[in-house]
């Protein structure tokens, strides 16, 4: 996995959960990887082991208590990441596309994963992970909270991703499906029901 994701995440939990819980995941980190990142020895273009990311998973997950802050940091990661002509481009690219584009980047990031859209229509998408070997719960969640994001920086209203099957711990395989609109959600009170 590329180091930028690595170096990144102590900085967004500061920005999201304050510095004193970003210094207290620090100090649950092994101490290669607090080393490495507080030294700059993790680079941004450098590859190192998906269990690095896990481990900020679960020491982020230890320290806030909180058990979706990994979907949150891969959401927040993202928009953080594709800022500048990124953010202007997915601003006026449809969701298929940002999808589509994200399949071919996917690889780019995580070696040798692979994701790919097996299904798509108006407002919806099924994609497939593949070859993404380490993987537990919080990197799956981590992805989801990824794909999320670029969804939503495309200016649809309302995202839903779920995922379909695999997604767990040690599961190398995950297919997830999103759905998203530019409709107003509507209530059942408004509804009538």
């Amino acid at each position: 996995m590329k180091g930028l994701s690595l170096r990144n995440y102590p900085l967004v939990l500061a920005a999201i959960r304050g510095p004193e819980i970003a210094a207290k995941m620090m100090a649950e980190l092994p101490v290669e990887i607090r080393q490495g990142l507080e030294d700059g020895l993790i680079v941004p273009s450098g590859w190192y082991p998906v269990a690095w990311k896990r481990e900020l998973h679960k020491a982020g997950r230890r320290v806030t208590g909180e058990p979706r802050l990994a979907r949150l940091m891969g959401n927040e990661q993202t928009k953080r990441d594709l800022n500048g002509v990124y953010r202007a481009f997915i601003r006026i690219a449809s969701p298929s596309f940002v999808l589509a584009a994200s399949a071919r980047m996917f690889s780019r990031y995580l070696r040798p994963g692979k994701m790919s859209v097996i299904d798509e229509g108006k407002g919806f998408a099924r994609v497939l992970f593949e070859h993404c070997y380490d993987f537990d719960e919080n990197m799956w969640n981590d992805v989801i909270g990824g794909c999320e994001a670029a969804l939503e920086m495309t200016g649809v209203k309302i995202v839903r991703l779920n995922i379909e099957e695999g997604g767990g711990d040690g599961d190398s395989t995950t297919i997830g499906t999103g759905s998203w609109t530019n409709e107003k959600s509507v209530s059942f009170s408004e509804t009538g029901r």
